[in-house]
């Protein structure tokens, strides 16, 4: 019996009634359940055996997010798993959750639960946009629906995206190519920015000169310029160079390197230069040429040869390479004017210059004009095997 009137008989031992606790059963706040027995010759309890149910009222489900934990940081394009965990006294019988950036929805989903159970974990995905700004907020939000259709929602959990980029940063005041010069100071200027804030920078100089500086940034800041100097050492070569590198750190602890600067050093050795004559003599001949030949050579690359002359006549002409060299030879046609006068002396005088502008100690050589006498021979002279004779050679002017 249930509020004292008929609801249930049971015949086979033991005795149990389920029932539903309607709104109409519980009005008083509590069920009377009555029970009486009947033997197998149908005599029955003179009096019922009784008890009162108290009915609470159905409450709201409860909803919270489980997974993941407070706190946690995605980065940009991962993957995040939801989990979602559902209470309720009777049954519950939705469950939805949602993950937003602004007004911007990633994902959102609703289950159904058939059966309704009293608890229910339901996990969920989405992923985190490759565009999220570093520090930007995805909102993961949760809910759940009891048979009763009440409705409870989690506090919202507030995702920051991890900053995974290292900062911009780079090296100005020079260019890679640009040449040192041995003993001076180069200073450059290390600049970074990020989003999350620059912790430290750092420069490194290797080749030439060695050098390692990290300054801490405190506090961070999103954009930052230092300056750093780094000597070349006087008795450097231009063979060798001076590398240089920095990296910044952001606040995430995120690294970033700049582009590496090479600068070689400057070439300050002057290139060697001769000069002598094609024919090895030391004489010209007025009125005829003279083939003068100029040898330069450098530690690196010869650019440019210049031969000039001064005294009997003058002379200057200056050849460039048309792809610089380590050494090379210029030979020079130089066409003796025909009024030198005999026993006249012309001075030849070589230069060379690199391709650093570095000049060689120029060369000379002095050449004594001379003048050739015609010769005039006797017409034929016919000789038979054996015999001798004299041919006439007669010198235009008499020999020096």
């Amino acid at each position: 019996f249930l509020n004292d009137t008929f609801a249930f008989a049971d015949r086979i031992a033991p005795f149990t009634m389920d029932f539903v606790a309607t709104p109409a059963l519980a009005a008083t706040g509590q069920i009377k359940v009555s029970a009486v027995a009947t033997d197998t010759s149908g005599n029955r309890s003179p009096v019922p055996v009784s008890t009162f149910v108290a009915v609470v009222p159905d409450g709201a489900p409860t909803v919270t997010v489980t997974q993941p934990p407070p706190g946690f940081t995605p980065a940009p394009g991962q993957r995040v798993e939801v989990t979602v965990r559902a209470t309720d006294d009777v049954g519950v019988a939705q469950v939805s959750y949602s993950a937003r950036r602004g007004q911007v929805v990633i994902d959102a989903v609703t289950r159904a639960i058939a059966p309704a159970v009293p608890e229910r974990s339901e996990t969920f995905a989405f992923n985190v946009p490759l565009d999220a700004a570093p520090g930007s907020i995805v909102a993961v939000q949760a809910s759940t629906r009891d048979t009763a259709g009440q409705q409870s929602a989690a506090p919202v959990l507030e995702l920051r995206v991890r900053d995974t980029a290292g900062p911009a940063v780079e090296i100005t005041g020079a260019t890679s190519g640009q040449r040192v010069r041995p003993g001076s100071t180069v200073t450059v200027v290390v600049s970074a920015e990020d989003p999350s804030g620059v912790a430290s920078i750092g420069f490194v100089a290797s080749g030439v000169a060695v050098a390692s500086q990290q300054r801490a940034v405190t506090p961070a800041q999103n954009r930052v310029a230092t300056s750093f100097d780094v000597v070349v050492p006087a008795g450097a070569t231009s063979a060798e160079r001076l590398l240089l590198d920095a990296f910044a750190v952001d606040g995430a602890g995120n690294r970033a390197d700049a582009a590496r600067l090479i600068l070689p050093v400057a070439d300050q050795q002057a290139p060697t230069v001769a000069v002598r004559t094609a024919s090895g003599l030391s004489t010209v001949v007025p009125g005829g040429s003279v083939a003068i030949v100029v040898t330069a050579a450098d530690d690196l690359a010869v650019s440019s040869v210049r031969l000039s002359a001064a005294g009997a006549f003058v002379f200057d002409e200056t050849r460039s390479l048309p792809v610089p060299q380590s050494s090379h030879s210029e030979t020079f046609a130089v066409a003796v004017p025909a009024t030198v006068p005999d026993g006249a002396t012309v001075t030849f005088t070589a230069r060379a210059t690199d391709a650093s502008g570095n000049q060689a100690t120029p060369a000379s050589i002095s050449l004594t004009a001379r003048a050739v006498s015609t010769l005039t021979l006797q017409p034929s002279l016919l000789l038979l095997a054996g015999d001798s004779g004299t041919l006439s050679v007669t010198l235009g002017a008499p020999a020096p």
